[in-house]
């Protein structure tokens, strides 16, 4: 699975490769190649909660939380205090990866709490980034 996302503020492009190639459920699927999303960093935690590593639009519908980005964009924070910068960069592309995924599940009409879940199964899964 590749995973094709552009940085929001600079325009470069964010590449995810993912050691799958195709996962279904009943009642979703991803496709091979996802393309087309925004990542917006921001440098504050989202929700006010320290434990938030990223947020899409699907998620934030759920929960009824103000969300003023379009289904296409995920938001990621920038803050992950204690690690070094190696662990940051690694932690931003994994939350990258689980946002878009999360998203494309839930667009398809699946609850968060199943979204989520095979989200983190996928998102462990990365072989390759390229991140300009």
């Amino acid at each position: 699975m590749l995973i094709l996302a552009t940085n929001d503020r600079t325009g470069k492009s964010i590449d995810i490769r993912l050691g799958v190639h195709k996962h279904t459920a009943p009642g979703w699927r991803l496709r091979s190649i996802i393309t087309g999303y925004r990542v917006r960093f921001v440098n504050r935690n989202i929700e006010g909660d320290v434990t938030i590593g990223g947020e899409n639009y699907w998620a934030a519908k759920e929960f009824k939380l103000e969300y003023p980005y379009p289904p296409t964009t995920i938001l990621v924070t920038k803050q992950h205090p204690g690690k070094t910068k190696e662990e940051k960069r690694k932690e931003m592309i994994k939350t990258i990866a689980h946002e878009i995924i999360e998203s494309e599940i839930m667009s398809q009409g699946i609850n968060y709490e199943e979204a989520h879940k095979c989200a983190n199964q996928i998102d462990e899964r990365i072989v390759e980034t390229r991140m300009k």
